[in-house]
């Protein structure tokens, strides 16, 4: 007799069932397989569906089955093991119909108290089944045993019918042993018949406990879900907290209001909002706010308490959280992640929370990011008028200099090093210039990384920093065993907390430590290299100094960005100004977190100035016009050209997070690119299903287009100034042409349609001028002097201006006309360095002298 679980009972009851219908005197083994397939709570079905094997699949394939004598004789394990014809045994055993033999055998078994006749297969399966209850302590064999003893002989019909299911489920799976493949031996430690219903039970058990703790009046939510951030600055366990001065008075401010006393912290993950709450504490702590000293100020965790709201009634939990509150009369709570409890728990706390919050009886600061914040409101106006916000910017360097001098005391300790001071200066440069995590965590993250390469080649890290880790090693240990068990969230959290209270100990320990002084130094160099680890790629030294020169350049005005812009592009003042002002707004703060610095739309004719636009923003804003990603989009518009696109995208930004990129001709592009880049505009994520996205905060991105440009042509005919008049109409010209060609969607992600003008023949010989600059620099380096006056770029012009071609013709026409001539007196000698060539021109007729 076999002990068998309850789901395996009832799964040979419908294998009996599945023989009779296709009258079996016996059950063979595609019948118990589709069997297991259909018990409910079993965990062979879950096994199979894990592997997009359904039920109705298998009924499908015993429906249309092929009779045969003998199964075939290759082995299909070798498909697996990378023979040369894999490809065809695939293809023949997914294009035809499971072959099915007569299984040999009568075999009575008993099923605990019910006889059963089955196949020699079936019986095989069932001893192979009993053999593995030795690999574990139960006493029953379950439903995944028998789906593995079921496939244990190739000649069984249920190896054949699987062996085609998972061939074309499962692609390009391969290992020496079918079954280990399939069916994994390590799947017995994660699958287990009726776990769904012992679940279930289990919660129901812990609902009631719930209830028990929640009708004790004695019972306190906060002491258990919360951390009192007073009481630990009272003892000193928190960290001092640098550079947020300003919104820590905003936040008492708020505070002590009559009216909208409830604050939302806004900013990006790892600013330091919970920082900001617990520098309030602190000040609590020490008297520095009278007018709060009674009160308590309690960090509420947002994943426990929502476990806690679904585990029992939300109204019951909140009823008795409202209870405390006002009983106590003296506690504003901290939650941290505060969208979490907007929508989970039943109704939502704060749809029940809310009547307490207007009446005052309820104080609540909570912290969110600007993206998790209109989820949090969710259009709730109510909820809006309880809250006054406080936008938590990043540190500017000079702040994030000062957190990180005495931030890194503690690293130092760890390390038994000290930071030279260009260490930690360039640390929060290139964290600033390309790491996507804001100040100052990114500039820590890059000291630690750089600690520890320095140290793990002399193993210079301190007795209580190895207790430290010792202890640290045990409880993420304990954590990970713990999270393999199920109904075990209690435990977890418990775990969680207890890592979380040990990291946060020794911070406080390290930093409340006098700062030593060490053999061992950490200097700039280690900073680069630990920069270069968590980046993925090396650093130049031009990347190093460009995020050097940013510190530089963050401190001058945008006015200046302007300058450059109007001194290098000539004619375009008003698209100058336009997309100066837009990138102001933007580094501001006042754009979508994540989200690129702008995404700007260049529209208008050829030749007007729009990529050397893009060239010179690259160079006044990241330092160089190697900061220039161009793509001319057209060249994606192949079979493949969506998944070159965003490798290209992926490779470039990747290695080049602060750049202007440049997409050429984007009207030309497929329209499937379109929701690619609606995506990295409204997200700043390239792919949105992985995790491996670059960082496209920190880049400018720039369409160029000559969209509309035929009814331009249309509007104005050869040289003539333009009015507002005329800028509004080109811009109402493109816009109406943008709308056929994109989607709303896409338009409304724009920062700004920016619509070049044509260029006027004043503006002409002023371009003609800077491209004659560039070829004198070009000389310069020869040694070699080029000269001439304003009669030559008025010749230029009138010699090769196009009215619709713009400036391009230009540069063409200087080559031919100068450069040409002056390369062939160059290479016979006839110019010498030091030597003068004067450009003139008279009658219409160009002269060139050297002198």
């Amino acid at each position: 007799m076999f002990k068998i679980t309850y789901q395996g009972q009832q799964a040979f009851a419908l294998a009996k069932n599945i023989s009779n219908k296709y009258k079996r005197s016996i059950i063979e083994t595609q019948d118990l397989v589709a069997a297991l397939a259909e018990t409910n709570d079993s965990s062979a079905g879950k096994i199979l569906f894990d592997r997009y094997v359904t039920r109705f699949d298998i009924q499908r394939e015993i429906a249309t089955a092929q009779s045969v004598t003998a199964h075939s004789q290759d082995d299909p394990s070798l498909v697996y093991a990378g023979m040369n014809d894999s490809q065809a045994f695939e293809n023949k055993i997914k294009s035809n119909p499971v072959p099915f033999i007569k299984e040999p055998g009568n075999n009575p078994v008993t099923i605990i108290d019910r006889e059963y006749h089955v196949s020699d297969y079936v019986l095989h399966g069932l001893n192979y089944a009993q053999a593995l209850l030795q690999q574990r302590s139960t006493t029953e064999i379950e439903t995944q045993d028998l789906l593995l003893g079921m496939v244990d002989v190739q000649d069984s019909n249920a190896f054949w019918l699987l062996l085609k299911l998972l061939i074309m489920r499962m692609h390009g799976f391969y290992a020496n042993a079918y079954t280990n493949v399939v069916l994994s031996k390590l799947d017995l430690d994660w699958y287990r018949d009726g776990y769904e219903t012992n679940r279930r039970k289990q919660k129901k058990a812990l609902a009631a406990q719930l209830v028990n703790k929640l009708t004790n009046p004695d019972y306190s939510i906060l002491k258990e879900y919360g951390r009192d951030l007073t009481q630990l600055a009272r003892e000193k366990k928190l960290a001092p907290v640098v550079g947020r001065d300003d919104e820590i008075k905003h936040l008492a401010l708020v505070l002590n209001r009559r009216q909208k006393s409830n604050a939302l912290l806004i900013g990006p993950a790892g600013v330091g909002k919970t920082a900001i709450a617990e520098g309030l504490a602190q000040r609590i702590a020490t008297g520095h706010l009278p007018t709060l000293k009674a009160k308590r100020l309690i960090a509420l965790d947002p994943d426990r308490f929502a476990t806690l709201m679904a585990r029992a009634a939300s109204a019951e939990v909140i009823n008795h959280l409202l209870a405390e509150l006002t009983q106590r009369q003296d506690v504003i709570l901290f939650i941290d992640e505060v969208q979490v409890l907007r929508h989970r728990g039943g109704l939502g706390l704060f749809d029940m929370l809310k009547p307490a919050l207007a009446r005052g009886e309820l104080q609540l600061i909570g912290a969110t990011t600007p993206t998790e914040a209109q989820d949090f409101f969710d259009n709730d106006t109510a909820l809006q008028r309880r809250f006054a916000t406080i936008m938590v910017k990043p540190l500017t360097r000079s702040q994030a200099d000062q957190v990180v001098a005495t931030a890194s005391i503690p690293y130092e300790n760890f390390y038994r090093a000290n930071y030279t001071t260009a260490a930690k200066l360039t640390a929060v440069d290139l964290a600033s210039a390309y790491l996507a995590t804001p100040l100052p965590d990114a500039a820590l993250t890059i000291l630690d990384n750089a600690g520890a390469l320095v140290t793990a080649h002399t193993g210079t890290t301190s007795p209580d920093s190895q207790d430290y880790i010792q202890q640290l090693q045990a409880l993420e240990n304990q954590l990970a065993t713990a999270r393999t068990k199920s109904l075990n969230d209690d435990q977890v959290h418990q775990l969680k907390r207890a890592i979380s209270d040990l990291q946060a100990r020794y911070a406080v320990q390290k930093a409340n430590g006098d700062q030593k002084q060490y053999t061992a130094k950490i200097t700039e160099q280690a900073v680069i290299k630990a920069t270069a680890g968590i980046l993925g790629r090396s650093l130049s030294k031009q990347d190093v100094r460009i995020a050097k020169q940013r510190r530089t350049a963050e401190s001058t005005s945008i006015f200046k960005l302007e300058k450059h812009l109007q001194d290098h592009i000539i004619g375009q003042n008003q698209a100058v100004s336009e997309l100066s002002q837009a990138i102001m707004i933007a580094k501001a703060g006042l754009r979508k977190t994540g989200a690129p610095i702008g995404s700007f739309f260049f529209a208008g004719l050829t030749g007007t100035g729009k990529t050397e636009t893009a060239k010179q923003l690259a160079i006044a804003e990241f330092g160089s016009d190697q900061n220039l990603l161009r793509f001319n989009m057209p060249d994606f518009n192949g079979f493949d050209g969506q998944d070159l696109f965003v490798t290209s995208l992926l490779q470039q930004v990747t290695a080049h997070p602060n750049a202007v990129i440049l997409l050429d001709e984007i009207e030309k592009a497929k329209p499937a690119l379109d929701h690619i880049l609606l995506s990295i505009m409204d997200e700043g994520v390239l792919l949105p299903n992985f995790n491996l996205n670059p960082d496209f905060s920190k880049s400018i991105i720039i369409m160029t287009s000559n969209i509309g440009a035929a009814q331009l042509l249309e509007q104005h005919v050869g040289f003539t100034s333009a009015s507002a008049n005329d800028n509004q109409s080109s811009y109402d010209t493109v816009r109406q042409a943008m709308q056929k060609r994109f989607a709303p969607e896409f338009l409304n992600r724009l920062t700004k349609i920016i619509v070049f003008n044509r260029l006027q023949s004043s503006d002409l010989s002023k371009i003609a001028n800077l491209l004659l600059e560039n070829k004198q620099r070009l000389l310069l380096e020869k040694d070699v002097h080029l000269v001439w006056d304003q009669s030559l770029p008025d010749y230029i012009v009138a010699r090769y201006a196009d009215p619709n071609a713009g400036a391009r013709p230009l540069e063409r026409g200087i080559d031919q006309t100068i450069m040409g001539p002056l390369a062939v007196k160059l290479l016979r000698h006839e110019v010498l360095p030091g030597q003068i060539i004067k450009l003139s021109v008279a009658n219409e007729q160009l002269s060139i002298e050297v002198a």
